[in-house]
């Protein structure tokens, strides 16, 4: 894995590491992974989240090959426990090609913490089970963003 002098890797806990995206910065940067099967494979990004506290990291837009753009939030409005927690979430950005793709990563606003991306994985997996992580990834945007109620359609 290659990436932009942009992001710096930094031990922001012992023991605990995270390519940042420094504080106030406007630049895009970027994040060279490799998907060395023959088949498209399912990119995933695992960023450091919060919750219940808001904007302690700030949200960010992912885009994979300039052809999938996410716009991540690292927070988590329900916590199963009922208290603070701060702790990795995992999110589908694309499909990766066989061979090297390109996270591009920009800051969309100021926060407590810069934005950390703590491990990129990518991994073959089939439509009907690719669908039902997007499923539970919506359930939990949604929980977040209406404080742990989940909407329904």
């Amino acid at each position: 894995m290659r990436y932009d002098s942009t992001l710096e890797l930094n031990q922001f806990r012992p023991g605990k590491w995270a390519l940042e995206m420094p504080q106030g910065s406007q630049e895009n940067a970027w994040i060279e992974v490799t998907n060395p099967m023959d088949v498209p494979g399912a990119l995933f990004v695992n960023f450091m989240v919060v919750g219940p506290k808001k904007h302690q990291y700030p949200k960010a837009l992912l885009d994979l090959n300039g052809a999938s753009h996410v716009v991540v939030d690292p927070f988590v409005g329900v916590s199963p426990h009922g208290g603070y927690f701060h702790i990795t979430r995992q999110y589908f950005i694309g499909m990766a090609p066989p061979g090297n793709s390109t996270i591009h990563v920009k800051v969309m606003e100021e926060a407590e913490y810069p934005f950390r991306i703590a491990g990129i994985m990518v991994t073959p997996m089939g439509k009907e089970e690719l669908d039902k992580v997007i499923r539970n990834q919506d359930m939990v945007d949604n929980l977040s963003k209406n404080g742990g109620v989940l909407e329904t359609k």
